[in-house]
């Protein structure tokens, strides 16, 4: 064993995990890893975090792979921001995102309304 997890042992985990909860909870619908991927960027999407940061996150491939050549910036900043954000609290998620979008500078062209008081 090199002390990496895998995929597998994650799923073993939340196996395991969710037959204990069965035990008391026979309704208890089932889940996996992937499953907790989803939540994951469908949340931080729906707080309107930048699709980069989310993506590498998730250490998925840039989808343009001539501007990844271009652009070699892994975003650790913005993305500790980003996790943290989700870490905290799910009611703090969509807060933390706005206060970062009115932070970031808009993009080249992209004429952003004055932030709320």
């Amino acid at each position: 064993m090199n002390g990496k997890s895998t995929g597998w042992d994650c799923n073993r985990v939340i196996d395991m995990v969710v037959e204990r909860i069965r035990e008391n909870d026979p309704d208890f619908e089932s889940f996996g890893v992937h499953d907790l991927r989803r939540t994951f960027s469908t949340g931080l999407n729906r707080a309107k975090f930048d699709d980069r940061w989310i993506e590498m996150s998730l250490a998925h491939a840039p989808r343009n792979r001539i501007a990844a050549i271009y652009n070699v910036n892994r975003y650790l900043a913005e993305r500790k921001i980003m996790l943290q954000c989700w870490a905290d609290n799910p009611v703090v998620r969509a807060r933390c995102a706005r206060q970062r979008s009115a932070e970031r500078p808009a993009p080249f062209g992209v004429r952003r309304p004055p932030a709320a008081r």
